[in-house]
């Protein structure tokens, strides 16, 4: 496994569950998302040991794009700080998962020729 990038994830995983205890808005939606958000995305190193390299990958860059638009799609925008964090850790997010796809195509290509 990857150990540097599980860490990364897990403290993305966790900063994104934690994002919305720093706003008092009423709104619970950009609250759920993060949650659950955070929870699968804490849980995707599993799909690593199940042999599932590139799933992982693509799971977190996947999660990182829906986290970035999700404040425009649930229509919570109104709560400035949360999209602000929600787009800028997705953004990351999404960018790390596809460095990692990106790194992966690459190593197989080597393999082949």
């Amino acid at each position: 496994m990857r150990e540097g990038q599980f860490w990364i994830v897990l403290g993305f995983g966790l900063a994104i569950a934690m994002s919305t205890l720093l706003d008092g808005s009423p709104r619970q939606c950009g609250a759920l998302n993060a949650a659950f958000v955070g929870l699968v995305l804490v849980l995707t190193p599993g799909l690593e040991l199940a042999g599932l390299r590139r799933g992982m990958d693509m799971v977190q860059a996947a999660l990182g794009l829906w986290l970035a638009f999700a404040p425009f799609v649930l229509a919570y925008t109104d709560s400035a700080h949360i999209a602000i964090v929600h787009i800028v850790l997705g953004l990351l997010l999404a960018l790390l998962g596809a460095y990692r796809l990106l790194q992966g195509w690459r190593a197989n290509l080597r393999q082949e020729h």
